[in-house]
């Protein structure tokens, strides 16, 4: 029998041991200076779970992408300056303003371009690629037999693995799925084509985000996503800045603006190919983080049943189980009335449902296929960084509607003939290896030694 500890009760990770950059004292007379703690100093402690909310991030902020933006007008530099939108945090500014995704996404595209930005596109081919990816790994590994490494558990979201690196490594990054997240992604396509189509240097590329979490700061911040140019001269990331809903609101209020206020401007083309992401918006069927579990199971189904995804949807059978934060789908053999499910797949959202997840996996009481595992009590739609509600508005039904905005976009079936997206990034990116290929597309996660002996003294 296992047990919940009180204090872990409840969706907040609070620092957890003492930083290994504490503030040094000095004594009486002399001016304290404040204290300088970079992203990579917090992904290899130990010490704080996550909470990237607590941590004095340096350069995720729109002061930097301001101080970008004035250095390339002043001629001191020139860099091209690329925004990539998340749907979440687009169908959030659209309740906040009571309008369409589609509205909202081509007034903060005219916003962008206004204050000096050259390209604005949304995340959703990123995604397209990264669930498809996700299929492909699950696919790989079922045909492979590897059980012992069953579930496979998503990887997408920077606050579980965060915790999880840092708390259970060795027990949990076996079965964490390797492909990129959607942002990630993101920042390959554009620094690959960017780079090739203006032959600037990839460092010269600034790229942007606009996330519902803050803890995608942290994520972009890996040393993973870290590079050098062949010359070793020049350091790059895929994501250079990371913003929210919740800083894009400040943005606006600094320049005197609403989002109402700005023209429509249509999303910029990332990619030509057979699907159509950038104008009008698309999504993908499922929850709110991106419907891993429900498109991957479907992709899979089609395939054993020859039938098309649409058409499976409804035979996707959604359990509660200790909350609506803990939801099982199961897909019975269509036509058959045998009970037993095919696949048997979990969508798991809030820190207390992790725990619990965690406990199981380390009795080896996991009886799930595939997890999609978020930090946030109802996903991504509901992440950190969203904007807040409406005067007198329930935060329940706030993150209802902003879920019904974030619906409403047109759909995109994740069953397409793979040669369209391996000829876009063999031709596009003029990549001729499956090697370089998997580079843009996967990464790795690495279990973080724990600090022994120390104590709380924040």
């Amino acid at each position: 029998m296992s047990f919940v500890k009180l204090e872990n009760l409840n969706d907040f990770i609070e620092p957890s041991s003492v930083c290994i950059k504490p503030i040094e004292k000095k004594t009486a007379g002399v001016v304290a200076k404040v204290n300088d703690i970079n992203l990579s100093d917090c992904l290899a402690c130990s010490g704080c779970i996550t909470s990237a909310e607590t941590v004095l991030v340096q350069q995720q902020t729109h002061e930097e992408l301001f101080k970008i933006i004035n250095e390339c007008k002043s001629s001191k530099v020139h860099r091209e300056i690329v925004v990539s939108l998340s749907l979440q945090s687009i169908a959030s500014l659209a309740h906040k303003y009571g309008i369409s995704a589609q509205e909202a996404a081509e007034r903060i595209a005219s916003f962008f371009i206004s204050i000096g930005c050259n390209k604005v596109h949304d995340i959703n081919l990123a995604r397209h690629l990264a669930l498809f990816e996700a299929y492909k790994e699950f696919k790989k590994r079922r045909s492979a037999g590897a059980d012992s490494k069953s579930p496979i558990i998503s990887s997408i979201c920077p606050g579980w693995i965060c915790y999880a690196e840092k708390t259970n490594g060795d027990l949990i990054i076996p079965h964490l799925s390797q492909v990129r997240s959607p942002q990630q992604i993101m920042g390959s396509l554009i620094k690959e084509l960017y780079s090739s189509s203006t032959g600037r240097l990839k460092s010269d590329i600034y790229h942007v985000t606009l996330m519902p979490c803050f803890d995608k700061k942290l994520e972009a911040s890996r040393g993973d996503f870290k590079y050098f140019s062949d010359d070793g001269d020049n350091e790059y990331k895929d994501v250079d800045c990371v913003l929210t809903p919740l800083e894009f609101e400040q943005i606006l209020n600094d320049e005197g603006v609403t989002l109402l206020d700005l023209e429509r401007r249509k999303l910029d083309l990332l990619v030509k190919t057979e699907l159509d992401f950038d104008a009008p918006l698309t999504s993908h069927f499922g929850s709110g983080s991106g419907g891993y579990a429900e498109n991957i199971l479907l992709a899979e189904a089609s395939e054993l049943f020859n039938m098309k995804e649409t058409d499976l949807y409804d035979n996707l059978e959604y359990s509660i189980l200790r909350n609506s934060d803990f939801t099982e789908l199961t897909l019975k053999k269509v036509g058959d009335d045998d009970s037993k499910a095919v696949r048997r797949f979990a969508i798991v959202n809030g820190f207390r449902n992790i725990q619990t997840v965690v406990q199981r996996l380390k009795r080896k009481a996991l009886k799930y296929d595939y997890i999609e595992i978020m930090a946030c009590p109802s996903g991504c739609i509901n992440g950190g960084a969203q904007c807040k509600p409406n005067f007198g508005e329930d935060r329940n039904k706030m993150v209802q509607a902003t879920k019904e905005l974030y619906d409403e976009v047109s759909k995109v079936s994740l069953s397409l003939n793979s040669s369209t997206l391996k000829d876009m990034l063999t031709s596009s990116l003029k990549l001729d290896n499956q090697l370089a290929i998997d580079k843009l597309l996967y990464t790795e996660f690495h279990a973080v030694p724990k600090m022994q002996n120390l104590t709380v003294t924040w």
